[in-house]
């Protein structure tokens, strides 16, 4: 495949089912359809972005250091619904006209969950923004840590953690990142 597939202990049915979901979540993104991205969420869905710190690194130190007090954003169910009604609404004038976008996934990581309905997923993500009439992309590079559950015989996504690579983030807004 494509997209770099790694897989621990599931069968090769979970894997492509699992690909084809994040295809197809790319695609619910870059074509802003933030309505039916809300359907493929979990209703306990935790979606955080915690801010990366830099130090120096010290011996026997993780190279990722990430904040347990500040976050990007920690969104819930209800907040991400309040966040894509804003962004489908004509007045969100941060994507108005609406910003290009891609997805690229990459190095995709998967291993069964701890319930016997869900895998974790790991993924590198290059997000690639174009707006306006703007010669200049944005880029963010970012690792994602997945659990997706499967509910009435479909994968949804029950948590995501994303850890960018960057400490300070070279975009002019989150909104797309969802």
């Amino acid at each position: 495949m494509s997209l770099g597939v790694v897989t621990g202990n599931v069968e090769e049915e979970v894997k492509r089912e699992v690909v084809d979901f994040l295809i197809a979540e790319a695609e619910l993104l870059s074509s802003h359809k933030y309505a039916e991205w809300l359907d493929i969420l979990t209703d306990d869905i935790d979606y955080q972005m915690p801010v990366r710190i830099t130090r120096e690194k010290e011996k026997d130190q993780l190279s990722v250091e990430l904040s347990k007090k500040f976050h990007h954003f920690y969104d819930d169910k209800k907040s991400l619904e309040m966040k894509a009604k804003r962004l489908l609404n004509e007045y969100a004038w941060s994507e108005n006209p609406p910003s290009r976008l891609v997805y690229l996934i990459t190095n995709v990581r998967i291993e069964k969950g701890e319930r016997s309905d869900e895998v974790n997923v790991k993924s590198d993500v290059l997000f690639i923004r174009s707006r306006r009439d703007e010669w200049e992309y944005e880029f963010l590079p970012y690792q994602r840590r997945d659990v997706l559950r499967k509910v009435d015989g479909k994968w949804k996504l029950r948590k995501r953690f994303i850890i960018p690579l960057p400490s300070v983030i070279p975009l002019r807004n989150l909104d797309n990142l969802l």
